[in-house]
């Protein structure tokens, strides 16, 4: 089954009936619970990602999950003028995740300002990544 498909033929249909089940889209029922799914679902969320703490494959597919859906974001903030910078450094020092290590920005203007105030990218990212790697074998220890 296509995922169009499924959207529409069951997906939208049980939404449908949910939402009906808790009064409609406006009612104190209904609002309270989707606050109630959406904490579960960030809880199972988050679950999720404490596997990738010692698994570079997961961790670094995560990784580029998120930077395709900030590097949208930024683009389309960009357009409003709002200029972005963020650095994604992994905890675990191998190939996969390695590549996925970087400062990103949305404007060459704000490139160049983090590059000046942090240096080469390639040493920051360097002592970054070995700071964070550090960090998670502490955290680890003490949990």
């Amino acid at each position: 089954m296509k995922q169009s498909q499924y959207i529409t033929q069951i997906a939208q249909p049980a939404y449908n009936a949910l939402v009906a089940e808790h009064g409609g889209k406006g009612s104190a029922a209904w609002k309270e619970k989707a606050k109630e799914l959406i904490a579960e679902h960030e809880e199972r969320k988050a679950s999720s990602y404490k596997g990738f703490k010692t698994n570079d494959q997961d961790q670094a597919l995560a990784m580029k999950q998120l930077m395709t859906a900030w590097k949208k974001d930024a683009s389309t903030v960009y357009a409003g003028g709002i200029h972005i910078a963020f650095v994604m450094a992994s905890n675990i020092d191998a190939e996969a995740t390695n590549k996925c290590n970087g400062l990103f920005t949305n404007s060459k203007a704000m490139e160049d300002f983090m590059l000046g105030a942090l240096g080469n990218q390639k040493v920051f990212l360097l002592k970054l990544c070995a700071g964070v790697q550090n960090l998670g074998i502490v955290k680890e220890s003490h949990s």
